[in-house]
């Protein structure tokens, strides 16, 4: 029995030595300004990706132009 508490302690400080931190978990609830935070970064991500996403659409498209009508010296 005792031989469980000192392996036990053994993982923990080992874990401490090493730097290795164990999970600790977050009870406490995400307060609204944390949420209104969360909520306006994936907005800002979503619309960095459309605009990334229409950039690339722009590209291939004056690519398409150019290969259809090269340029005359």
């Amino acid at each position: 029995m005792n031989f469980k508490y000192l392996f036990i302690g053994a993982i923990f400080i080992f874990s401490n030595v090493m730097g290795i931190e164990l999970e600790k978990s977050d009870s406490r609830p995400i307060t609204p300004v944390e949420n209104y935070e969360i909520q306006n970064l994936e907005k800002q991500k979503t619309e960095d990706e459309i605009f990334e996403k229409q950039i690339l659409e722009e590209q291939d498209y004056i690519k398409s132009l150019r290969s259809a009508n090269p340029p005359l010296n």
